[in-house]
């Protein structure tokens, strides 16, 4: 049985003004460390104070010493980014003098650290501090330790530190859009859709469709193959329809891309997202030879639900050419299964007889007797506004021989 209802650096958009007022930065993750256990690939701790671990399961612990306690993290590039805040929640352990948390950087591939900056003292609660890291390139090791040489030491959790930009960005959201379609010769109505926005533009973003897409800034718009969004102060946000171009004349599995791009003095920006859809043939065929047909449907109580399929020829019918397709009440593209079954291996249908479809949980005897003489439980779920069609082929290429 195949379903076809097609299911659709971490990366944030920041509308915050950090330092200079008229530009908006895009923020990306660098790394997100909940705290204890295993430190990430590439970090090194230096347990100068071996009374205690580092690793403490549910945290990270820094004892004072000379040298206190120390986590080194691995190199990462930064480079491109204009901005670097380090998040930590800390706590202190013990007793005795509150210690502040030490940070560190190295951009000499840690041979001499530098203090970047430390954090409020500890206190008895978790509490976040924050630093920015003012030093930084494409080599980038910071190192974390305890600022004192006796007294608490610092519990360590959600250790994050996050890069922001300030240089013209196109985001969308999700990152593709697949399950497009409609049937030939129809018109093409189902339409998905996706977020567009805009940082620190010069200009106005082009959307421009591949062959076979058409787009749209609302659901119930005109659709074209062309879209512009203009920019305010730098920035774009909106939502795009897509759908399938009913004027294709052969169906198949359309894919491409759309693309976004915005001119810029620092070199023009293109960002591409994939879609796809699937333009189906008519599998409604005028005057069809049809040798067997669906003769009764009962919608009982709880799972007592099935369908009687009668073969009226003088021929036994063998049904593994045949299939059983279905679609619930709210249909995405119009005409076209949802889910396309097989029937059971070796099912067949004598002359004159019948087949039963029927529930897998079904309990009336009646319909069970009936299931035991000839025919199978499936997944048989139909309410009454679901569509029950009887076809002939395979699930891309099919003529339906009856439906209710």
């Amino acid at each position: 049985m195949t379903n076809f209802k097609f299911i659709t650096m971490k990366k944030y958009l920041l509308f915050t003004l950090y330092i200079f007022p008229f530009l908006v930065y895009s923020q990306t993750e660098i790394f997100n460390v909940a705290g204890g256990g295993a430190l990430p690939d590439g970090w090194v701790e230096s347990n100068n104070d071996t009374a205690q671990p580092i690793d403490k399961s549910s945290y990270y612990l820094l004892e004072p010493h000379t040298p206190s306690d120390m986590i080194t993290t691995s190199s990462y590039d930064l480079s491109s980014y204009s901005q670097i805040i380090l998040s930590v929640d800390i706590k202190s352990y013990s007793s005795g003098t509150y210690n502040s948390l030490l940070i560190e950087v190295s951009t000499d591939g840690g041979t001499t650290f530098n203090e970047a900056g430390t954090t409020n003292p500890v206190t008895s609660s978790y509490v976040n501090n924050t630093v920015s890291i003012q030093n930084f390139d494409s080599g980038t090791i910071l190192r974390l330790s305890n600022s004192g040489t006796s007294g608490r030491g610092i519990r360590l959790q959600k250790i994050v530190l996050n890069a922001y930009s300030s240089d013209p960005a196109i985001n969308t959201t999700p990152a593709e859009i697949s399950g497009l379609g409609f049937v030939l010769g129809k018109t093409s109505l189902f339409s998905k859709s996706f977020d567009v926005s805009g940082l620190n533009l010069e200009n106005d973003i082009t959307v421009t469709m591949p062959y076979g897409f058409e787009g749209s800034t609302s659901s119930d718009g005109t659709f074209s193959s062309t879209l512009n969004l203009p920019q305010t102060s730098g920035s774009v946000s909106s939502e795009i329809h897509v759908k399938m171009d009913s004027s294709i004349q052969n169906s198949g599995i359309k894919s491409d891309s759309i693309v976004l791009s915005s001119a810029a003095t620092t070199g023009d920006l293109s960002v591409n997202l994939p879609v796809s859809g699937r333009v189906w043939r008519d599998p409604f065929v005028s005057g069809l030879t049809q040798d067997i047909f669906i003769s009764e449907y009962c919608e009982g109580s709880g799972n007592n639900k099935y369908i009687e399929i009668y073969n009226p020829t003088s021929s036994d019918v063998d049904l593994s050419g045949y299939k059983w397709a279905t679609t619930s009440a709210a249909i995405d593209i119009i005409g076209i299964h949802e889910v396309f079954n097989d029937f059971a291996q070796g099912a067949s249908i004598p002359a004159g007889g019948t087949y039963i479809l029927a529930n897998r949980y079904i309990t009336d005897q009646t319909i069970l007797n009936a299931v035991d003489s000839n025919g199978e439980k499936a997944d048989v779920y139909h309410t009454g506004d679901d569509a029950i069609a009887l076809a002939k082929g395979t699930e891309y290429n099919y003529d339906v021989i009856d439906i209710i």
